[in-house]
């Protein structure tokens, strides 16, 4: 016999009071961060401050080496190549290098985006709902703990 899933039809801000991975410690999205471990929509950081990726992996490469590695390229690219795969790992904190996740309804990897025909679904009004379309996401009940 398989259970019903429940879902919640939440907006952001809901969202953002129940879900354990929320972090408004953080200067992305104005302090909508996400620390969930598949978040894959965000910034780089070192020593609070954005970086693009190129400059993460040059400084994760930094770090990997004690040696200085503009100096041998062959060497310099080995040591960037494992700094790449470092950071599309799981590893979320190296070399102060940090990954911090933007929190979205449409990244959103405990649940979806919701539709026009969801709002119907759960009995809200298209019309006066107060946030935009895009701020609206569908969760299991039973991920989110209240």
């Amino acid at each position: 016999m398989r259970q019903e899933v429940k879902e919640e039809l939440l907006n952001i801000n809901d969202l953002s009071r129940k879900c354990g991975y929320f972090s408004s410690d953080t200067f992305i999205k104005n302090g909508y961060g996400c620390n969930h471990p598949n978040c894959y929509d965000g910034v780089y950081t070192y020593n609070g401050k954005q970086i693009s990726s190129n400059d993460a992996e040059l400084i994760v490469a930094k770090g990997l080496t004690k040696r200085n590695i503009k100096c041998n390229r062959r060497l310099s690219k080995k040591f960037i190549k494992k700094a790449r795969w470092l950071l599309f790992s799981e590893y979320r904190d190296l070399c102060g290098v940090k990954f911090q996740g933007a929190c979205y309804a449409f990244s959103c990897p405990l649940g979806r985006l919701a539709y026009p025909e969801d709002f119907t679904k759960f009995g809200i009004d298209l019309e006066n709902r107060g946030y935009g379309d895009d701020e609206w996401v569908i969760i299991n009940s039973s991920i989110l703990c209240d």
